[in-house]
């Protein structure tokens, strides 16, 4: 009953920041760095009180705040791009999925796509883990149909639902067109 209830509320008041919604990226991009930015670049310093544009903008702040300055220009990067690939995205945070490639199974994730029924994720441009461990690095995971044709195996890590992620975020930032559709 409570969720009948939570919908007709969101319906009514269209809450910006409900998990079910999808506030749209381009309104959390302003306040990151400039997408000018890139890796060869020196590290740029991003007040952690501008993250809270996210959705759940308290659990990417509290991510975002434990990376170092290029992870954090690494992760404005995967922000940027994700965006251009589709501008109309939303974004939220969600406890994880299976089947994702190995170690990132259950991670939170920052998800990037348009609301659909049930507040799910459609056509999701991108994944971002809301990790940066040994073992699960910050990453960025993607459908396999967004998969460049040819892709060397040994770029990516693959999950067995078929989404997969680089094995070199550096070099992937650098020569995205060598991964993506």
């Amino acid at each position: 009953m409570y969720s009948t209830e939570e919908h007709a509320i969101c319906d009514l008041f269209l809450p910006r920041w409900n998990r079910a919604a999808f506030p749209r990226v381009s309104d959390a991009r302003i306040l990151l760095p400039a997408p000018t930015a890139r890796l060869h670049a020196a590290p740029q310093s991003v007040d952690l009180a501008a993250v809270t544009g996210f959705a759940d903008g308290d659990e990417v702040a509290a991510f975002y705040g434990a990376l170092t300055e290029e992870k954090r220009l690494q992760f404005s990067q995967l922000n940027e791009l994700i965006e251009l690939r589709d501008p109309a995205s939303g974004q939220k945070v969600v406890d994880g999925y299976t089947g994702m490639p190995r170690g990132f199974d259950r991670k939170p994730m920052l998800v990037f796509g348009r609301i659909g029924r049930g507040g799910r994720a459609m056509n999701s441009p991108g994944r971002i883990p809301l990790v940066d461990e040994e073992h699960c690095p910050l990453t960025v995971v993607f459908r396999s149909s967004d998969r460049a044709t040819g892709v060397d195996e040994t770029l990516i890590a693959v999950g067995s639902s078929g989404c997969w992620r680089p094995t070199d975020l550096t070099h992937f930032l650098q020569n995205p067109s060598a991964y993506l559709r």
